[in-house]
């Protein structure tokens, strides 16, 4: 399994310019834990929609806080 040291990937985008070269670079938010069976592609939640959202919520801010902490956002 290959493991993102957020740190170094971070330290390397504001070293290499590449936050102000591509004003446009996207993340993406992979959730590995149990979301009522959408981490499995299923169309109908079995938990509460506002619990998986929460969830998602939650580690999107954290994300944010993260990227805006280091320059990015």
């Amino acid at each position: 399994m290959n493991t993102l040291n957020r740190r170094k990937f971070i330290a390397g985008v504001l070293a290499a310019g590449t936050a102000s070269a591509f004003p446009g670079l996207s993340f993406a938010v992979h959730y590995e834990y149990p979301l009522g069976e959408a981490e499995h592609g299923a169309r109908k939640l079995t938990i509460d929609k506002s619990k998986v959202l929460a969830a998602m919520r939650r580690d999107l801010q954290f994300v944010k806080t993260k990227l805006r902490k280091s320059g990015l956002l």
